[in-house]
């Protein structure tokens, strides 16, 4: 059954103009699009006689407003959207607005957010009617096909990867194989593909050096590739593309590998981009998502690129560490023992640590996020929390299994409700975030949900961890029963400590009193509260050896304006102190301690800074200085001497 031809798109065959391809991805950080860069690429190639009906000229295309521009430009055509989760929701109404300007307008939808279970992918299609045709896998080889049958009059719902509505009819082809012959394609950053663009505005690069996961996670779909074999990009072309990157002097190269390191030859890839930034300077930094199992082969990796100046630290994807919980989510083939050698590598090698754990899976219960939590506060470990959100194409999409675990979703629940939220002083949450299933309701995600927020802010911005270690080491009181009290407490004499919690906990992006104590140095202020309320609340006095850790905590925030390095004569060693309560000395007294000094340094140029807090790594302490009781950032925004740091943001 073959989709009717509209005028303009069939227009090769009634008219002598070439029919525009719009290549569409809104995302707003100035990134080459690889996907729609790997399709045209391939066409350009392999395919050039297609072009000669069909023309890539409109380019690639970030906003609305580019969009229409070259739409008033070209006129209607195949409109082709790579669809992720961070771009699904403007993508589809571009779709809307597309088809109601000219109906003429053929849009293609592919990439990860569109769905492939023939139940889903026809509710997603009746659902927006305005989206003509899905694609589902990879699209190098599926958009030649769809192509070619447009041309020659062919039935394009039987090209493999394909779902459209023909009529009222929901037609679905079988699925394409994946690719292993990777090399089949050409790159897009070879071929010049992307010159524009890097030439413009392209500070982040992603690349690929294999597709493919053997793990199979419930919430995860990695390209649509998971429990699947790895395939290789040819060394040859990894060793290229990585050179140019250096060569174009790209500040971030962002790896789209599942699990850099399972493989052996991805030691050599971190030996070869260390070699290039020492050679060209660049990359800045080297983004990577490390291998669970790989153990000493990750830590190598990680070592390489740190003694580089490419990466500020290893990273843990635990998720959580609850066995029922890794039970549901089908991870126990990656053992939590995997993690604690990981762990160990790391720490032998003196590299910092970041872990990542998630809120609200199937299983989870408020108590199994909570232990989460303080064992990476017990670890030392700066930690991200990431909320559950059901994917299309995950194996947690399954109606059977949302149906096991009764999953609910935001969209499905009162917190979809504005009124509710209105009460709640809240504001909306995606309408694919789980809030309650089996083992918790969608009061205990709301808990949950707090308790994320005032970790993230205090412990992981550095803004109370020193306190809240003592607090714990000396008082018992451990960080989670502290930010349990700090979230639930009446702050009404307390005014700064209250705004920093409620923007924080009402996920208000509208006003960031974090730039304003920055820009201002509003911690001296701040910090005086923190000492009345926990004095209050706690019974703690500042006093003795709790002065040192004040004075620590006060010293170590950026703001801007401020010289630096600077130092700091204290009456307690704290940095002997944190060192020996993070290797297990529990009888060790702050106390007892002797004199010292601490200095801070700022690499990541934090203080000077006039726009803010250069967050420029998400979620890791970027407010705190460099100094013996954090490691030295690198990164973007920490350059060699002598350089200018380049901004990663975007242009107005």
């Amino acid at each position: 059954m073959a989709l009717t031809p509209r005028p303009a798109v069939n227009g090769v065959a009634g008219t002598r103009r070439r029919t525009p391809i719009y290549l569409v991805n809104c995302f707003n950080d100035f990134r080459p699009p690889l996907a729609l860069g790997l399709i045209a690429a391939n066409l350009r190639q392999n395919h050039p006689h297609l072009l000669e009906a069909f023309d890539l000229s409109p380019g690639y295309i970030g906003s609305r407003g580019g969009l229409f521009a070259q739409q008033q430009r070209h006129g209607p055509g195949l409109v082709l959207f790579s669809d992720y989760v961070w771009n699904l929701d403007d993508h589809l109404e571009l779709s809307r607005e597309l088809k109601t300007l000219d109906p003429a307008n053929l849009t293609i939808h592919g990439g990860p957010s569109v769905p492939r279970h023939p139940q889903a992918c026809e509710e997603f299609l009746r659902q927006h009617r305005y989206v003509d045709i899905a694609c589902q896998g990879e699209g190098e080889a599926t958009v030649p096909e769809l192509l070619e049958r447009m041309l020659d009059g062919g039935d394009t719902g039987a090209v493999p990867g394909v779902a459209q509505l023909v009529g009222d009819t929901f037609v679905q082809a079988r699925p394409r194989p994946r690719s292993e012959k990777l090399d089949l394609y050409p790159s897009p950053y070879l071929t010049g593909e992307f010159d524009d663009l890097v030439s413009s505005h392209a500070p982040v690069i992603t690349l690929e050096t294999n597709r493919g996961c053997p793990y199979g996670c419930t919430f995860c779909d990695w390209g649509q590739a998971t429990l699947q074999k790895i395939h290789c990009f040819s060394m040859e072309r990894v060793t290229a593309e990585l050179t140019w990157a250096a060569r174009n002097r790209i500040a971030v190269v962002g790896l789209a590998d599942a699990n850099f390191g399972i493989l052996p030859r991805d030691l050599e890839i971190a030996r070869l981009v260390a070699s290039l930034k020492q050679q060209w300077g660049y990359p800045l930094q080297f983004q990577m998502n490390n291998a669970k199992n790989a153990t000493s082969r990750v830590s190598e990796i990680v070592r390489i690129a740190r003694e580089a100046g490419l990466v500020s630290q290893g990273v843990l994807s635990i998720q959580t560490r609850d066995e029922e919980v890794l039970s549901a989510v089908k991870r126990k083939n990656i053992k939590p023992a995997q993690y604690d050698a990981l762990l160990a590598e790391f720490r032998a090698d003196n590299l910092p640590v970041h872990t990542e754990i998630m809120m609200a899976l199937p299983g989870s219960t408020y108590d199994t996020f909570a232990r989460d939590l303080q064992w990476a506060c017990d670890k030392n470990l700066t930690a991200h929390v990431a909320w559950t959100g059901v994917l299309p194409n995950t194996p947690m999409a399954e109606p059977e299994y949302i149906a096991r675990y009764r999953i609910r979703m935001a969209g499905q629940s009162r917190l979809a409700q504005p009124a509710v939220l209105q009460t709640l002083g809240i504001r909306p949450f995606p309408p694919n975030l789980v809030v309650s299933s089996t083992t918790f309701t969608e009061d205990e995600f709301l808990e949950m949900a707090k308790l994320s927020a005032v970790f993230h802010l205090f412990q992981g911005e550095s803004i109370l961890k020193h306190v809240m270690l003592y607090l714990r080491h000396e008082h018992g009181l451990t960080h989670v029963a502290f930010l349990e009290a700090l979230r639930d407490a009446d702050l009404a004499a307390f005014p700064l400590l209250r705004r920093l919690r409620d923007w924080k906990v009402s996920r208000d992006g509208a006003t960031d009193p974090l730039a304003e104590f920055v820009l201002g140095n509003g911690w001296p202020a701040f910090y005086d509260e923190v000492e009345q309320y926990i004095a209050w609340r706690h019974g703690i006095r500042a006093e003795g050896a709790l002065c040192t850790v004040y004075q620590v905590q006060r010293f170590v925030m950026a703001w801007s304006g401020r010289p630096v390095p600077a130092t700091l004569e204290v009456a307690h060693d704290f940095g002997q102190y944190v060192r020996r309560v993070h290797e297990g000395d529990t009888a060790c007294r702050l106390s007892e301690l002797g004199p010292a000094t601490l200095t801070v340094y700022d690499p990541g140029g934090q203080c000077a800074a006039t726009r803010g807090p250069l967050l420029y790594e998400p979620h890791c302490g970027a407010l705190e200085l460099s100094s013996s009781l954090v490691p030295s950032r690198v990164g973007p925004l920490a350059p060699r001497p002598g350089d200018a740091a380049p901004s990663l943001r975007a242009s107005p």
